[in-house]
Order: C-alpha cells, then sequence, then structure tokens
C-alpha cells in the first residue's frame, strides 16, 4: 500500500504543476494581448509625427513663433489655434493653446525662449483611430543671428484611447506616454528636425483594467525622419 502512494502523489504534483504553467501561460499570453512591441510603436508613431498632430506639430509651431515674436527679456505672450487636415486615410482635429517667456542672463541677453503647451484632439490613422490630450513644455536656444538652428529640449506627457482596426479582441486601449526630448536641432531656414534624441515611457491599459508597459528610445534622423525602438522592435516612419 505504501509503495501504491508514491506513483498517486507523484502524478497529483505532475498534474498541480501542469496547471500552474498553463495558468501562468495564460495570462502571460493576455498581458501580450494588451499591445505588442509593433502596436506599441505605431502609437508612439501617432505621438510623434505631424500626420496625426503629433508632438513635433507644436514644437514646428514654437520655432516659427520664435522667428516673429519679440525676443525682450521678460516678454511673454500665448496663442490658441485649431488644426485640421485630412490626407487619405489619416486625419486630425487638434486645439492648441501655448505660452511663451523671453528668459536672459544677468547681462539682459535673451538665452531662451521657455514654451508650455496644452493640446486635445481626435485622428483617424492608418491601423488607430481615437482621441488624445496633451501637455508639453519646451526651451529654444540658439537665438542669435549666427545660429543657423534651434536647439530644443523639454518633455510631452500624452493620454488617449486609441481603438485598432485590426484588434479583433479588446480593440480599445487607454495609453499614458512620457516623452523626454533631447537637444532637437530644428533649422531655422526649413523650420524641420534635423536632429536629437529622445524617450518615452508608455502605459497602455485595457479595457478590463490589465496593464503593459514599455520603455521607448528615439532617434530624430537627419532626413526627416523618426525611428523608435520598443524593446528591440524598431520602427522609422517620416516626421511630415
Amino acid at each position: 500500500m505504501k509503495n501504491m502512494r508514491n506513483p498517486i502523489i507523484a502524478l497529483f504534483v505532475l498534474i498541480a504543476g501542469s496547471l500552474s504553467l498553463t495558468s501562468c501561460r495564460k495570462d502571460a499570453e493576455v498581458i501580450q494581448a494588451i499591445l505588442s512591441n509593433s502596436e506599441a510603436a505605431e502609437v508612439m508613431e501617432i505621438m510623434i509625427t505631424e500626420r496625426t498632430a503629433g508632438m513635433t506639430m507644436p514644437t514646428i509651431d514654437m520655432a516659427a513663433l520664435v522667428e516673429s515674436v519679440d525676443i525682450t527679456c521678460g516678454v511673454t505672450g500665448d496663442t490658441a489655434y485649431t488644426l485640421t487636415k485630412s490626407v487619405g486615410a489619416t486625419t486630425y482635429s487638434r486645439n492648441f493653446n501655448m505660452s511663451w517667456l523671453v528668459t536672459c542672463n544677468n547681462a539682459n541677453i535673451p538665452q531662451s525662449v521657455d514654451f508650455d503647451v496644452d493640446g486635445s484632439g481626435t485622428f483617424t490613422g492608418l491601423n488607430w483611430t481615437g482621441s488624445t490630450t496633451s501637455t508639453g513644455e519646451m526651451a529654444f536656444t540658439g537665438l542669435g543671428v549666427q545660429a543657423t538652428d534651434y536647439n530644443a529640449s523639454g518633455s510631452y506627457q500624452y493620454t488617449g484611447t486609441f481603438t485598432g482596426d485590426l484588434r479583433r479582441s479588446d480593440p480599445s486601449v487607454n495609453c499614458v506616454a512620457d516623452l523626454t526630448l533631447t537637444d532637437l536641432v530644428i533649422n531655422k531656414s526649413t523650420q524641420q528636425i534635423t536632429g536629437g534624441t529622445g524617450t518615452a515611457a508608455l502605459t497602455a491599459t485595457s479595457g478590463s483594467g490589465r496593464t503593459v508597459a514599455f520603455e521607448v528610445n528615439i532617434v530624430f534622423n537627419g532626413n526627416g525622419s523618426v525611428t523608435v525602438d520598443v524593446n528591440g522592435h524598431s520602427r522609422t516612419f517620416q516626421v511630415v
């Protein structure tokens, strides 16, 4: 009798372990289904590219304002505007509220123009539709006439709902992204971003409350494109 109990106990342990592994594997698959690395890269593209009124749009608008506003110590200003566009399958409608301050050194020489911006609106992309709100702050240097480029650094935060056209289960996710941008190079003549880097912390939450997080590296290339890397998955797209 004693010898018969050992195989029974061993079989019970094997079954329990198998059920445990199956449960863990199922949880991992569900979490992965919230947003894949490639989908996270697509979400980041929407938050960056001008085609969906991403962060490059207000950043370029800031560069245009630096060209036109009074660069005098302590000068402040603000503006509000709405932009809409429809090109093929890509559309957007976005409201912006922007303010700025000219800061100087102790010798009263202008050093930077510091911007704050809020945005909200809707978008339709190739694979995603949704709505987002955003806040941002950027500091522009290189104000001297001898400088051919502006240098801009700062941050943006995007919050919104993204619905994937190709997602059969759980098609909508809520996303929050904190972007930190460093040394963006913006040509004064063309007002194009020709360099710079950034990082982003992206969090996606499903309708059931499950959450997955991504760390993203961002590179602004010299040819008008941007490359994002999400956990080893690389995606390159045009700013405009």
